[in-house]
């Protein structure tokens, strides 16, 4: 950004310095003391801006006056003081990143709603046979029907060629044994090949639980309320959203574990690091780690080092982080599903991609009211012209029959 400067100052900083001469101008205060202020407020803002960019104090200006959320940004002086070198200024992507900030191992959306991620261990369909698989397809079928209406899930299958997990323990040779470090060396130096070759993917599963609290609305404070009384207040909405959250947490692990699929909840590092391999694939090709998470730095600029763009030329092309990515929406759902029905995609030609599925667990009566009307459509759709039977409806009316004997 270009500096217009007038006298030395920015025209933020000269709108600033003469708003506070007028203001006592109008309140009569004495000329000396108007002028000594002025100088001193002059004075202090051509200190701060030393080595600064352009606009610094019309952004810090922003940054402090903008909504709070939780704790997302400090509320006391002394905080904001020791968070001044903070660099607020975000990009494009940055900016549209719905992600607020980590607190106590939840991730905290801009919108207020809370979610916690967990890896979810895939078993090889390879060593499975068909009564497993079918077996463990009713464990996961389980395990969806049980899950709370009180929040929405997203499920995230991730196929990359990423190894760089593995390859760094391999790194870490402990035997003196010279056979076995060669024999070390040589198996690093083939996985190493095959990272750089991208031969292999490895899939992985994500369930990220969301939760934007109950039906009771957040009080809001008012005018005559007072800042410590307005303040117990917010502290006590949020307590009693994470206490829900909780409670809602401890029923899907429970549900994980009676159904016996192997998961593990991310931390907070681990979180980061999910996003940061998302959004920074340039990065994760450099070997370039997630930093550490900092507590005066914003969650969008540590998880984000990229920029976002439109190919003008292949509009339907979103870039970021050195590389080209299509967003392929399924509009019309499966109306059957078979185990390992996901392996299908391992044969696609793309070398990394995503399937994330979002969806809500709605209440059984709810189920079968809707299943009840649409049987109840089909049925009018079952006798065409000339008293010709509809065979997809009567097919489509056996799958919800089949679907109401479930339910029941």
């Amino acid at each position: 950004q270009d500096r217009q400067r007038i006298l030395g100052f920015e025209e933020f900083d000269l709108f600033i310095v003469l708003g506070i001469f007028m203001t006592m101008q109008l309140f009569k205060v004495n000329g000396f003391v108007s002028l000594t202020l002025t100088s001193v407020v002059a004075a202090l803002l051509l200190f701060i801006k030393r080595g600064k960019p352009a606009k610094t104090v019309e952004h810090c200006l922003q940054w402090f006056f903008k909504a709070k959320q939780y704790t997302a940004v400090p509320q006391s002086v002394l905080e904001v003081i020791k968070g001044r070198g903070v660099d607020i200024r975000l990009n494009v992507l940055q900016e549209i990143l719905p992600y607020s900030h980590m607190e106590d191992g939840f991730l905290v959306f801009k919108d207020d709603s809370l979610s916690v991620g967990y890896s979810l261990e895939c078993p090889y369909a390879g060593n499975l046979s068909r009564e497993d698989l079918i077996r463990h397809s009713a464990m996961i079928e389980t395990f969806l029907n049980n899950l709370t209406g009180k929040a929405s899930y997203q499920v995230i299958f991730d196929f990359d060629g990423h190894y760089r997990d593995k390859i760094e323990e391999h790194r870490r040779i402990k035997t003196k044994n010279d056979l076995s470090r060669a024999m070390h060396s040589n198996r690093l130096e083939k996985l190493t090949e095959i990272d750089n070759r991208g031969a292999f993917r490895r899939p992985r599963c994500f369930l990220f639980v969301n939760y934007a609290g109950g039906e009771n609305k957040k009080r809001k404070g008012s005018l005559i309320q007072g800042f410590k009384k307005f303040k117990d207040v917010c502290e006590e909405d949020v307590r009693k959203l994470k206490a829900e959250f909780i409670q809602i947490l401890e029923s899907v692990e429970g549900g994980l574990g009676s159904g016996r699929l192997p998961f593990h909840r991310l931390d907070t590092q681990e979180c980061m690091r999910l996003i940061y391999d998302y959004l920074n694939p340039d990065r994760v090709k450099a070997a370039l780690e997630c930093p550490e998470s900092k507590k005066y730095e914003l969650f969008t600029r540590q998880v984000c080092c990229s920029d976002f763009s439109i190919d003008n030329a292949r509009g339907e092309y979103i870039q970021w982080g050195g590389q080209y990515h299509k967003f392929i929406t399924l509009k019309v759902v499966p109306e059957s599903t078979h185990p390992i029905m996901l392996m299908a995609l391992s044969g696609l030609s793309f070398k990394q991609f995503d399937v994330v599925v979002n969806f809500e667990a709605p209440s059984k009566e709810w189920g079968r009211k809707t299943i009840e009307n649409m049987r109840r459509r089909e049925y009018g759709n079952l006798w065409g012209m000339m008293g010709i039977t509809n065979k997809d409806a009567e097919v489509k009316i056996q799958q919800f029959e089949a679907l109401q004997e479930e339910l029941q």
